[in-house]
């Protein structure tokens, strides 16, 4: 659990399940070209689940649809966008859509928006960490929450995009609540994620972990382990 300070929200984390192949997508680099149209068109073809979204989503009574020409036409954001989009529609309402409202995304592509100063090209990672939050329960403040102006700032002396920018918001935001001034300090010197740990108490260091765990376990990613730097 991590308290915003100055807001009465707490930003529980727990694991989620999430679609598997949409959510490798959000992770991998979708700069799109001619040779990632037809990896990408293979992928959505032999993946049950994401082929039956994209059809509902993008099919105007076609018995098959031609996924290669959809990606072209929509780009992978466009595409990102109505695909994530009819996903928290069946979350919020039990089924899927054929006429999808985006603006069910507008607060994730807010929130990407806020942190693209993070973000490296190509990559949706912080678009992923606004999908998850979309589909926890109970989490409606969450947007505004991690958009606190003062928290938003101590993040641009980050000073670099992150491959991992949802992973670094997360754990950011819980330096920033654990440590305050020790957090801003560390990321003016660029202190090392394991000395960052060091300044924590055992049972905080046991939260961080958990929320590594459960934000990592509904992404199936655990790379967070591994990195040099916040």
């Amino acid at each position: 659990m991590i308290r915003i300070e100055g807001m009465d929200f707490d930003l529980t984390i727990n694991y989620v399940a999430l679609p598997g192949l949409f959510t490798t997508l959000l992770k991998s680099n979708m700069q799109t070209h001619s040779k990632a149209y037809l990896a990408f068109t293979k992928a959505v073809l032999e993946d049950d689940q994401l082929y039956s979204i994209t059809h509902q989503t993008f099919s105007h009574g076609e018995k098959k649809l031609n996924v290669e020409f959809v990606l072209k036409s929509y780009g992978w954001l466009g595409f990102r966008d109505k695909v994530a989009a009819n996903y928290i529609h069946h979350y919020q309402n039990g089924l899927f859509s054929k006429n999808v409202d985006t603006k069910l995304v507008q607060d994730i592509l807010t929130f990407e928006k806020t942190f693209s100063f993070l973000c490296l090209d190509g990559y949706s990672r912080v678009f992923l960490l606004g999908f998850y939050l979309k589909l926890s329960p109970n989490l409606d403040l969450a947007f505004s929450a991690l958009q606190n102006s003062d928290f938003v700032k101590v993040l641009k002396k980050s000073q670099g995009r992150h491959h991992q920018a949802d992973f670094f918001i997360l754990t950011s935001l819980f330096f920033y609540q654990t440590l305050g001034k020790k957090f801003i300090s560390a990321l003016d010197s660029r202190k090392k994620f394991s000395e960052m740990t060091e300044l924590l108490s055992s049972e905080d260091r046991r939260e961080l972990l958990s929320i590594c765990l459960k934000y990592g376990a509904s992404i199936n990613d655990t790379s967070l382990f591994i990195p040099d730097v916040v």
